[in-house]
């Protein structure tokens, strides 16, 4: 299974005047830095929790043997199925009718369920199953995740560096404690397929 992003999100969850309210930051000479923490937060937790935070396209590419009657999509919270295409038996890319499926949009992780397995032919990267994800418009992102990320931005933009001198103990990783906000987000599913 290989995901990739097809459309990045076109609004940030936080934007660069509440990122600076949050720094205590009044001038414009920051704001290129600061925009770029806040896309870095906002990746930083994406990656980490495997949940996109605002609408994006995604797309999911399975070989042949990786295509079952259920398909389970790691990404949440989706809000739609785009499209499913795959190469037949004569190699040429068709597109899975709609309703030759069903998707399970509510639960997470969602839910594929192709109702009859066409011929598909034996190729990595057979199917494709293109779909819309995230939570929508940055208000609808949940607090605990936006205030996480002001966490990360804020100890990014005041260290600036990798590690920090803690006295005798020397050079020391710089601490993130977001972990444990996020936590409760994180995607842990597994699927054998």
């Amino acid at each position: 299974m290989n995901y990739t992003i097809v459309a990045q999100p076109s609004v940030e969850p936080i934007t660069l005047s509440e990122a600076k309210l949050f720094l205590r930051v009044d001038s414009t000479i920051e704001d290129a830095i600061i925009t770029a923490l806040i896309k870095a937060a906002r990746q930083y937790v994406e990656n980490y929790t495997w949940r996109p935070l605002c609408t994006q396209i995604w797309k999911l590419n399975l070989d042949k043997s990786d295509v079952k009657e259920y398909i389970g999509i790691s990404q949440a919270p989706v809000q739609s199925i785009t499209h499913i295409k795959y190469f037949d038996e004569s190699k040429v890319q068709q597109t899975l009718s709609t309703g030759s499926y069903q998707a399970d949009v509510l639960n997470e992780p969602a839910r594929v369920k192709i109702n009859t397995i066409p011929g598909i032919f034996d190729m990595m990267n057979a199917c494709e199953i293109q779909f819309v994800c995230g939570y929508g418009v940055a208000a609808s992102v949940p607090e605990s995740i936006k205030q996480a990320m002001l966490l990360m931005i804020g100890h990014w933009y005041e260290h600036r560096e990798a590690v920090t001198v803690s006295g005798s103990k020397g050079m020391q990783p710089v601490p993130m404690a977001v972990q444990a906000i996020l936590e409760p987000y994180k995607n842990t599913w597994f699927y054998p397929y």
